[in-house]
């Protein structure tokens, strides 16, 4: 964890530091006349295509995010149709258990006190 901790320091520093000496070598009376970074209409269209691309994406990413965070809070609220207080939950790692799967389960729903058995793949 620390160790990916420090990576993204690293990685943001270093992607940061590029914009910030960039844009430090500009003259800022020369940006605020509107006279700095002109190099003809193409590198202004494909300027203004970036952002537009960029402000998109941006849009995009925040949606989904909206969306995946909506889902999640389904999930966690969603009536899973039993109580999970009363549900037991055996794990069978071995692939031997796994093929016997069917026949331990009528072998449990035999006991009149188990009122449904089922299989899983994972823990609901």
């Amino acid at each position: 964890l620390l160790l990916i901790f420090g990576i993204s320091v690293i990685i943001g520093i270093i992607s940061g530091s590029y914009p910030a000496f960039y844009l430090s070598s500009f003259s800022p009376l020369k940006v605020l006349k509107g006279h700095a970074g002109k190099s003809g209409k193409a590198s202004h269209w494909l300027r203004r295509g970036l952002v537009v691309i960029q402000f998109f994406i941006a849009i995009v990413m925040i949606i989904a995010t909206i969306v995946v965070s909506d889902q999640l809070d389904f999930l966690k609220n969603k009536d899973l149709g039993f109580d999970k207080n009363n549900a037991v939950v055996l794990e069978m790692p071995d692939s031997s258990f796994r093929k016997q799967a069917v026949a331990f389960k009528d072998h449990l729903l035999q006991n009149p006190s188990i009122v449904s058995a089922c299989n899983s793949s994972g823990v609901p």
